[in-house]
């Protein structure tokens, strides 16, 4: 079940990610804290749920999809945190 997190209203830009077939933490989990921060007034938020990869898929290569997790984290902060 969902608990609400407080984020507070000066929430910095957040990247979210998780695995559609994440056994322990619901996706809809962190789409809600990314739109939790969004309505709290983050400048810029990103969602990313990739289809594979479980629960702590962390950047070992898997296979999975959620394999380019940090190569879209990184393409995020170069463009959205600090661009050049």
């Amino acid at each position: 079940a969902w608990r609400p997190v407080p984020v507070p209203p000066d929430c910095p830009p957040l990247f979210c990610v998780a695995a559609a077939d994440d056994a322990v933490v619901a996706p809809f989990s962190t789409a809600r804290l990314a739109q939790e921060a969004q309505a709290a007034g983050a400048t810029t938020v990103a969602l990313h749920v990739y289809g594979t990869g479980g629960h702590g898929f962390g950047i070992r290569r898997q296979g999975n999809l959620s394999d380019r997790w940090f190569r879209d984290a990184m393409d995020w902060i170069d463009t959205v945190v600090a661009p050049s």
